[in-house]
């Protein structure tokens, strides 16, 4: 069945245009399920029914994984025989009767100003992998990548003279602003850092000690290790963190919705407003800052 799993990422890489990243998550779930499949002496993907899904799903959930990640393995597996099914390989699809967990979407966690300063400045400068460490994490933060973004980035996609890096999701690009201090970073590692990791050539930013391009897991134990170091729990820390933080901090400080959506990559604006219900501001501060009579307000109330 894994010469079927194969073909569908093919598909889905050429023909839908989605990210390597994106493929490689849907293939990853799909071996997990078709070895789950063969322990229960289904080898043929005709042969799977819906209650094989089901036990499928109760094992992952067994295993400890979030609802989140159930509902993502159910949705890959849903792809997959739909595939198969417009290839004429099933007749029916076994993953559209298995009901799709509900999870409840909490806030996104946040880290305030400081601490992502304090987080940023974990890294040391002295080093290779330092230098590529303090740039990658200001990146995000600076920026607002996802983790995906970040890793599939390329020399050629930063454009430090025009303060702006280039960022392609699937078939999706858009141009995200650095700052000052996010492009100072950026130059030392592209002059000091980099090529003393990226040896063997290549077009990837952020390169390994083998000179290969940064994985989704080597960036993940990256910010857990600096988390642990300056004093955040690792286990509340993860790299979308940078980017929640990224998104809530411009929205305390005054910026419009639609201009952080844009920034994000969201397609729905209704994906940012999550962000609004953490950074709304005090009423009173809004007031004291905004409305045109609030600096006389202090005097009404000294003449009382």
């Amino acid at each position: 069945m894994m010469e079927l799993v194969r073909a569908f990422a093919d598909e889905l890489a050429s023909g839908r245009g989605r990210s390597e990243a994106t493929v490689r998550g849907y293939a990853g779930d799909l071996a997990d399920l078709v070895r789950f499949l063969a322990g229960q002496g289904v080898e043929r993907p005709e042969d799977v029914r819906p209650h094989h899904l089901s036990l499928y799903m109760h094992r992952i959930r067994g295993d400890g994984r979030s609802e989140a990640t159930v509902s993502r393995r159910l949705a890959s597996a849903r792809a997959f025989f739909a595939f198969l099914q417009r290839r004429g390989v099933i007749a029916d699809n076994p993953a559209v009767r298995v009901e799709r967990p509900r999870a409840a979407r909490g806030k996104p966690r946040t880290l305030d100003a400081a601490l992502v300063e304090r987080l940023l400045a974990a890294p040391s400068p002295r080093t290779p992998a330092g230098l590529r460490d303090r740039a990658m994490l200001d990146l995000m933060y600076a920026s607002g990548l996802k983790a995906s973004e970040l890793i599939a980035l390329d020399v050629g996609d930063v454009r430090l003279d025009l303060s702006f890096v280039r960022c392609a999701s699937g078939k999706k690009e858009r141009l995200v602003p650095v700052d000052a201090v996010c492009a100072r970073k950026l130059r030392d590692y592209l002059s000091e850092g980099r090529p003393r990791l990226a040896r063997k050539g290549g077009e990837a930013l952020f390169v390994n000690r083998a000179g290969g391009r940064i994985t989704r897991q080597s960036l993940w134990k990256t910010i857990k290790k600096y988390a642990a170091e300056c004093g955040l729990d690792p286990a509340a820390i993860a790299p979308q963190t940078l980017r929640h933080s990224f998104a809530v901090h411009l929205l305390e400080r005054g910026a419009d919705l639609r201009a952080v959506q844009d920034l994000l990559g969201h397609a729905h604006l209704s994906t940012t407003q999550i962000y609004a219900s953490i950074a709304r501001p005090r009423a009173r501060d809004v007031f004291d800052r905004l409305h045109p009579r609030a600096a006389a307000t202090g005097e009404y109330e000294s003449m009382e």
